[in-house]
Parts: structure tokens; C-alpha cells; sequence
């Protein structure tokens, strides 16, 4: 009998090594999940800047303050580099507002003097996406920024 318990002592101690390996293991993949979403809302963001770069330039140029063709072409081709290493946008105009997607960080009104409280008591009263001020970000399964979004009455985008 004394000769199992040095074994059952090892089994132990071998059991506790693998839980503290997968432990470990697990932490660290988290890590690098953490790292994946932070380069990715750091190339979003910088795709943003770059296109309020170009949009700056066009007018100070004189053309307006829309993104020319060209302009919104290599915007463009950097999120199909986005989208092609798993990065997916998310929120559109015309979506129901979902506060799990969508962060609402303006409303457009619909000149009806109620407030928003009375309006969504209303039988059929929906808010939905009116525009979207920055898409949302998805890496494979996972959200890792909410849509922000200016919310307003469906009436506004289908109208």
C-alpha cells in the first residue's frame, strides 16, 4: 500500500502541472486577443484620420467637402485589408437601435414636440440607425467596438 501513495502524490502533482499549463495558456491567448482588438480599433481609427485628412485637403483645395473618387478608393482598399485578416464592420442606416451594437451618440428629431420617452410608448414607434459615425468593429466572433450612431425615428431614413 505505501508504494501507491508516492504515485497518487505524483498523479497529483502532474494534474495541478497541466491545469496550471492550460491556465497559463488561456491567459495568454487572451492577451493576444486583447492585442488583435486594440491594432484593429488603431487601424480603424488611423483609417478615419486619413480620411478626415483627405476630406481637409479637398476643400482647402477648393473641391468641396466631399471625399473624391480617388480618395475614398484608397479608404476603401485598406478596410478590404481590414476585412481580408477577419475585421468586420458593423451598424448601418436603417437598423432597429440595438444598445449591444450600437452606441447612440446623437438623435435626429422628427418635429414632433413629444419627447423621446412619450414617442417610444407609442404603438409602432421604432428608432433605427440614421447615420452611423463610426462602424462598429467585429474580429472573427467577437465585438470589439459598438457602432456609433445617430439614432432617429424610422420615419427619417425611409421617408
Amino acid at each position: 500500500m505505501n508504494d501507491v501513495e508516492p504515485l497518487r502524490q505524483a498523479i497529483g502533482r502532474a494534474f495541478r502541472d497541466v491545469s496550471a499549463e492550460r491556465a497559463k495558456l488561456a491567459a495568454q491567448e487572451d492577451a493576444s486577443q486583447d492585442d488583435a482588438a486594440r491594432a484593429v480599433i488603431a487601424a480603424a481609427e488611423a483609417l478615419e484620420v486619413v480620411k478626415g485628412s483627405l476630406a481637409a485637403l479637398v476643400e482647402q483645395l477648393g473641391g468641396g467637402d466631399t471625399v473624391p473618387g480617388a480618395a475614398r478608393a484608397i479608404v476603401e482598399a485598406a478596410w478590404e485589408r481590414l476585412e481580408g485578416a477577419g475585421v468586420r464592420r458593423d451598424g448601418a442606416v436603417g437598423e432597429p437601435i440595438d444598445p449591444s451594437r450600437h452606441r447612440v451618440v446623437g438623435s435626429h428629431e422628427d418635429g414632433s414636440p413629444r419627447s423621446d420617452k412619450e414617442r417610444d410608448g407609442q404603438e409602432g414607434h421604432v428608432r433605427v440607425v440614421a447615420r452611423v459615425v463610426k462602424p462598429g468593429l467585429r474580429l472573427g466572433d467577437r465585438r470589439i467596438r459598438a457602432a456609433w450612431v445617430v439614432a432617429g425615428p424610422q420615419e427619417d431614413v425611409n421617408g
